[in-house]
């Protein structure tokens, strides 16, 4: 095989006969010359403290490139790490952890070919299986839905016995983006929203049409997760204590801290303090009792809306429905309803919508029922919402309205503006790690682009480091040392 007509990168070479059967096969990567597609030039030869340096790009046109510049002194780029070349035509297409990636593609690395070579036929998996596909057998487990954005899902049953709910109608909308979609519950009660991307934070309205009067829907989302970042620290204590590097960030990091905080600062772990919704609703109702046997919260009973008190209270333990079914029973006996402290009717739990109520406490010890008059079988206490909390709605167990995942906000690196003098002239020092960062800098027609940043207090040397993608695929690379004085 002519390796020069061969793409770069790992390539599975499968031997196979007439009939399809595989003879021979293996895992083979193709190394290509580096061509010098990226160069970067500055515009002086050393800078001084606090300077400004301005970087010219030339590369091919409408490249997409990735920008960052560190203080040698506190950051130390190791050739040997992993880059894009070394992620893209080998990591990727390998499992396990490879040792140093970098290293197979340097210039200077006489025995890479062999190298890869054994790491090829050690670490190399198949990521198809040539002869059961040219035998037109699929595997079941290689389809997935295309990805066309993102996705919320989640599933619609009857409550309290959750049964699913098939061929339902539910509605998502969002005013911000003027967006609406509708879609049908399947056999099992799920369905899903696709084909949208919006800014993260953004919330949308979901709700499912009722089918019919008297059943009680309940509208659940699936959870939308990000990937966990992880996050290994790469050196224990005794290589910590002899990298000169690191030592030098801490203390700058340190000194810096001093400055701004004062030698005598003390930071303190953040405590959290939470109090339940119910004491304060006792407290400021004026309730006789500082502790309820059972309690509803507020956000317990807006997940009953368009039910009735009654259903409400029928979930409690030992409460059930009187032989007329228009009130209930509190150990098969009546108990007494107080409604904002004052005595009410068993027929209230039928008037009263529970979008009004904002907690219900059951009473059962007698040191709680011994405080009201007539208490001795028990009491229901209901309490009213008041004022501004009355005037804000719940949702239905049948409504949601979700939180969205979306794409993050771009933000710009920020870097001090030394062009000021007063800003120049400002005593805080400045040892920033990395100087630069733009993550996304556009090429133009020509493959021309340009950025600037601002050096630190170190005299330290800087690394500029760019990498990106051509318009054909091609990976840019290009390192930069540019002298501080």
């Amino acid at each position: 095989l002519p390796k020069a007509e061969l793409p770069a990168g790992v390539m599975q070479i499968v031997l196979m006969n007439a009939h399809g059967e595989c003879l021979a096969e293996r895992l083979a990567f193709i190394r290509q010359p580096r061509q010098k597609l990226l160069e970067l030039s500055a515009d002086k030869t050393a800078y001084e403290k606090r300077d400004r340096a301005h970087i010219q790009v030339k590369t091919l046109a409408n490249a997409d490139l990735s920008v960052s510049v560190t203080t040698d002194a506190y950051v130390q780029l190791d050739s040997c790490d992993m880059t894009i070349e070394s992620y893209l035509l080998l990591s990727s297409d390998l499992r396990g952890h490879i040792e140093e990636p970098g290293a197979y593609s340097l210039e200077s690395n006489r025995q890479a070919d062999a190298q890869l070579d054994i790491l090829m036929l050690t670490q190399g998996w198949r990521r198809y299986d040539i002869p059961k596909l040219c035998s037109g057998l699929l595997d079941e487990h290689t389809q997935h839905e295309l990805e066309v954005g993102s996705i919320l899902c989640g599933k619609l049953q009857t409550y309290p016995i959750r049964r699913a709910i098939p061929n339902a109608h539910i509605s998502i909308f969002n005013a911000e983006h003027n967006y609406f979609n509708a879609v049908t519950t399947d056999n099992r009660g799920r369905f899903c929203f696709d084909g949208f991307e919006y800014a993260d934070s953004t919330s949308f309205f979901v709700q499912a049409e009722k089918k019919q009067q008297g059943v009680i829907m309940e509208l659940s989302m699936e959870n939308q997760d990000f990937p966990q970042v992880s996050f290994k620290i790469p050196y224990s204590r005794k290589d910590m204590a002899n990298d000169e590097t690191l030592q030098r960030l801490l203390h700058h990091s340190r000194e810096r801290y001093y400055f701004e905080n004062g030698t005598m600062t003390i930071d303190l772990d953040e405590i959290g303090i939470t109090v339940k919704a119910s004491d304060n609703i006792r407290k400021e109702r004026g309730a006789l009792y500082h502790y309820a046997s059972y309690t509803f919260e507020p956000e317990d009973i807006e997940d009953f809306a368009g039910a009735t008190l009654i259903d409400i209270l029928l979930q409690a333990p030992g409460i059930t429905l009187n032989s007329t079914g228009d009130g209930i029973l509190m150990r098969n006996v009546t108990p007494l309803i107080v409604i904002n402290n004052m005595t009410g009717q068993m027929q209230d739990l039928s008037t009263i919508q529970p979008m009004d109520v904002e907690m219900i406490d059951i009473l059962r010890d007698p040191s709680q029922t011994a405080l009201y008059q007539g208490g001795g079988n028990g009491v229901i206490c209901i309490y009213l919402k008041q004022g501004q909390r009355n005037e804000e709605r719940p949702l239905g167990s049948h409504q949601k309205v979700v939180p969205y995942l979306g794409y993050t906000s771009p933000k710009e690196f920020y870097q001090p503006i030394y062009s000021v003098e007063k800003n120049r002239n400002n005593n805080l020092p400045d040892y920033r790690s990395t100087l630069y960062w733009q993550p996304n800098l556009t090429c133009d027609e020509n493959g021309m682009a340009d950025f600037r940043f601002y050096t630190g207090d170190s005299k330290s040397d800087c690394t500029i480091l760019v990498e990106g993608i051509g318009p054909k695929g091609e990976i840019l690379r290009k390192v930069l040392k540019v002298k501080g004085k």
